[in-house]
């Protein structure tokens, strides 16, 4: 006669066989069981930007400005508000477009800028032949970022940026491994104008 298994024995002996193979529980007075090993940090991972702001700082946020003078240059950009976008021109193009009284045409510093959080964006300080209390404002706050986190904020009765200085100034800024350049490339990556022929300049000729 044909001896059939037993399905909860079968199990049971599964379950024994587990327990005699597992490890023996930690040894809650044997501290040297959470040592970090060699291999700690194969499973770490970068912050890696796809993409860096070109706007002025958040109202609600506290911002550092980078000291070095090279994270200051100056260019000549295209800021079409209605759009929300900007686009970065050759100096050539720029000749160009200010002999044409090209009215979207503006001068900036592109400031390089990280808030609290470490997110890096491009503060576009605009430069104007006219005394321009905006402009005035925005340049004294970004100045007075280089070595202290400050909120701008608009005042609108007034005219002009308001600077706030934080009461902590614990922290240092993180700013990111990428250069400027590197940078820029990002942030206006597809949103270079080298041409007068370029397609948004015929589409502000109207043609």
């Amino acid at each position: 006669m044909k001896t059939t298994s037993n399905p909860i024995e079968n199990d049971l002996t599964a379950l024994n066989e587990m327990c005699q193979a597992a490890p023996a529980p930690l040894n809650p007075e044997d501290l040297t069981a959470f040592a970090i090993t060699s291999d700690f940090n194969q499973g770490a991972a970068k912050k890696v930007l796809t993409t860096v702001p070109v706007r002025k700082p958040l109202k609600e946020t506290f911002i550092r400005t980078h000291l070095d003078p090279e994270c200051w240059q100056l260019f000549g950009l295209l800021e079409l508000k209605e759009a929300g976008r900007m686009y970065l021109v050759t100096p050539a193009v720029a000749a160009a477009l200010r002999e044409e009284s090209e009215a979207t045409l503006i001068m900036a510093h592109l400031v390089l800028c990280v808030d609290r959080r470490g997110n890096p964006f491009l503060w576009p300080l605009k430069v104007s032949e006219r005394e321009c209390d905006w402009h005035n404002s925005a340049r004294l706050a970004a100045e007075l970022a280089k070595t202290q986190w400050v909120r701008v904020t608009s005042n609108m009765s007034a005219g002009c940026y308001d600077s706030m200085v934080a009461v902590s100034q614990a922290g240092q800024p993180a700013w990111p491994s990428e250069s400027y350049k590197a940078l820029l490339s990002l942030a206006f990556s597809g949103r270079v104008i080298s041409s007068l022929d370029h397609a948004v300049l015929k589409e502000l000729r109207g043609h």
